[in-house]
């Protein structure tokens, strides 16, 4: 059996930071299905409690270098949902990973540059696997310092100093990726910087944009068990009792107006001030909102702190995934203007329940969703609201909220075009199981 190895900053069930964690569990659990053997190598965060599904395998030992010197790990090995992992947890006076995910650039570069040392140390000592999968800017360290067996290397966004960092391991891995077929194609053009963009230039076919994916198991409304009443599109008026709901548990009036929401950590990238912009203006036009994440930076939500006490608006501080289902599940518009988006977590979850996503024409936004009024795209892929500038957005709610008001056929039938979205790993995952598979 071809085994596998993925080194990353965090992996879903275990850690669930940010949409990473996600795209971690779902390239891994799609390989598996393929007939592949799956571990994930990934630091031990503080306050990490073994869920119900983990099945511990014991401890061992690992002396991983720092500065000069070696610091004493503990690695910590178990399984969960059929996936391996193995969590480094070191023992030194500093702390490295105490503080768990932090926006603190600088620190996070000496965390992480750390645990791909660490990673790649534990891989050096064990039976080597097929093939290694470095996720995320955290690991690029690791794609140049591990040279034994075929590695691939994905980033879906820049580190903290900028695209130059990944250089390194751009020209050192395998093969290179990142989650979207936009966001590869800017960087290329020197979104990244031009270093950058000249050594993914110079790795030909190489380099490639993955289609943006989503578990649908685990994300279908069909079949969900964290939603009041599943639906599909054959039966979508169901829909309407997912939003009484939300409404019953947030205290908000019964009545026939849309639901616009936003999901998503609170850092720059999401770009908050245009959500909370955004949202003012649905209110102004007599929706409701609600918005559901928690500020990593530190001030990120005060932009939308300002609009508590309106009538219609929820802002809902906290991590929850099953709150998150039902919102989704609820919701009639996601307003999402983040860029750079690569991996695009809420925007494929508003397609698949059937919310018109408002998004850049970037990355994983330019993926996924097409204009409704895009006249030269068939009428049946049309499933959202693409805007362009800043200014921009505004006109995209607009249309978003008049064509619900005065047009909720039409509607409708934007809601099922989302549906039908491909959403699932099948396309990816086929792709990442040729490279994980191919001679080097």
């Amino acid at each position: 059996m071809t085994r596998i190895v993925v080194v990353s900053p965090e992996c879903a069930p275990v850690s669930a930071y940010s949409g990473l964690s996600d795209y971690c569990r779902g390239l891994c659990r799609d390989a598996l299905l393929r007939g592949l053997e799956m571990e994930v190598l990934m630091p031990f965060y503080p306050g990490w409690e073994p869920g119900s599904g983990w099945s511990g395998d014991g401890e061992e030992d690992l002396w991983a270098p720092l500065g000069d010197g070696y610091v004493h790990c503990r690695v910590h090995r178990g399984r969960v949902q059929g996936m391996r992992f193995r969590l480094i947890e070191p023992q030194d006076p500093a702390g490295l990973f105490r503080a768990g995910r932090t926006p603190d650039g600088a620190a996070e570069r000496a965390r992480f540059d750390f645990f791909a040392r660490a990673a790649v140390r534990l891989l050096e000592r064990g039976e080597w696997p097929d093939a290694v999968h470095f996720l995320g800017w955290e690991t690029a360290l690791g794609a140049v310092l591990w040279t034994a067996t075929p590695r691939l290397f994905s980033f879906f966004e820049a580190p903290p100093e900028g695209g130059d960092a990944l250089v390194p391991a751009v020209q050192a891995a395998t093969w290179v990726s990142t989650s979207s077929a936009h966001y590869a194609g800017a960087c290329a053009r020197g979104a990244g910087g031009r270093r950058l963009a000249q050594a993914l230039t110079a790795r030909g076919e190489a380099f490639g944009g993955l289609r943006p994916a989503l578990e649908r198991p685990l994300w279908d409304p069909g079949h969900d068990p964290l939603v009041w009443r599943t639906f599909s599109a054959n039966t979508l008026p169901r829909k309407a009792d997912d939003k009484a709901w939300l409404r019953r548990q947030l205290h908000l009036e019964q009545t026939r107006v849309p639901l616009v929401v936003g999901v998503g950590r609170g850092i720059a990238r999401k770009r908050i001030d245009l959500v909370a912009r955004a949202l003012a203006q649905a209110l102004d036009a007599g929706a409701q909102c609600v918005y559901l994440g928690v500020a990593v930076e530190a001030g990120a939500l005060a932009p939308l702190e300002a609009l508590r006490g309106r009538p219609g608006f929820r802002l809902l501080e906290r991590h929850d995934e099953g709150l998150a289902h039902g919102l989704f599940a609820a919701a009639d518009i996601l307003v999402h203007p983040a860029r750079p988006e690569p991996r695009g977590l809420a925007i494929l979850a508003a397609l698949a329940y059937g919310a018109a996503p408002i998004v850049h024409r970037s990355g994983a936004g330019a993926d996924l969703v097409t204009d409704v009024h895009d006249d030269e795209a068939p009428y049946a892929r049309r499933n959202g609201f693409l805007f362009d500038t800043d200014e921009d957005l505004a006109g995209a709610l607009e249309r978003a909220l008049y064509l619900w008001y005065e047009h909720p056929h039409h509607f409708r039938r934007l809601r099922v075009n989302a549906m039908a979205t491909d959403c699932a790993w099948d396309r990816p995952g086929e792709i990442l199981q040729r490279l994980y598979t191919a001679a080097p």
